[in-house]
């Protein structure tokens, strides 16, 4: 396992270095490994780019451009991509390698432990609700229930598929050491304006840490939209949930 982490490491370098990204070595990039899988529970397929039939993954298999990872009821399985970056797949999610710079989450709940990268080299996570643009962080994607997006550390930009976003999120009370020597009344009333909703349409917008995202119908927009969008701290249960990637990824 270490010799194959080595070699990983070695193509990474080498893909950063080479000033024909076409070749290394003679040799396509896409037929060079994208990840390699680490760790492997329960019932896991892997359906090759150039196939259309599915194989029971195996542990230290490498896997390559437009690779698609299948996992099943009670299964999960880690990859370590080109950078070391960790993906870990939860139960009945699908995830497919398009290029070194593109994953396509077509379902389930999927953790990403992505390494810093230069801005020409980010990563983009396409979900059936947005698109994830990416250059160093941690979160959780999950399509359940119309889609979430839990940001554990640094910041993603998420972007709309088709039409705009309707975006609520609650007034920041960014004025509160201004009312701090004021009369408890008074403040309480400013509080109670500063906790309303902002609603915004956008197509495009970043989330901060220790936030959470949950997509919902476009018929409960109040305009046209692609989707309503709630925006919410974080609870007990979506710390729980990194927590448990986090053992899992460092076992």
């Amino acid at each position: 396992m270490k010799s194959i982490i080595a070699g990983f490491i070695l193509f990474a370098n080498l893909l950063a270095m080479s000033a024909d990204l076409g070749k290394i070595n003679g040799e396509s990039v896409d037929k060079m490994p994208y990840a390699v899988i680490v760790k492997i529970e329960g019932r896991v397929k892997v359906l090759p780019a150039d196939s259309i039939k599915k194989h029971n993954a195996l542990k230290d298999e490498l896997l390559f451009k437009g690779d698609k990872l299948i996992t099943y009821t009670d299964a999960k399985v880690l990859i370590e991509l080109a950078d070391s970056s960790k993906v870990v797949l939860n139960e009945k999610a699908e995830l497919t390698l398009v290029d070194h710079e593109n994953l396509d989450q077509a379902s389930g709940e999927v953790y990403y432990k992505i390494k810093q990268r230069s801005g020409s080299q980010g990563l983009s996570v396409k979900t059936p609700f947005s698109i994830i643009g990416i250059k160093g962080t941690e979160f959780i994607v999950d399509t359940a229930q119309g889609g979430e997006i839990a940001l554990n550390e640094g910041l993603v930009g998420v972007a709309s598929l088709h039409a705009e976003f309707e975006l609520h999120k609650k007034k920041m009370m960014a004025d509160y050491e201004a009312f701090k020597s004021k009369q408890m009344q008074e403040f309480e009333a400013y509080k109670a304006q500063a906790n309303d909703e902002v609603v915004t349409y956008v197509k495009t917008f970043d989330l901060q840490s220790n936030r959470l995202l949950r997509f919902g119908d476009a018929s409960d927009c109040e305009a046209a939209c692609e989707s309503k969008v709630d925006e919410h701290d974080f609870t007990d249960e979506t710390k729980q949930r990194f927590a448990y990637y986090q053992e899992m990824i460092e076992e």
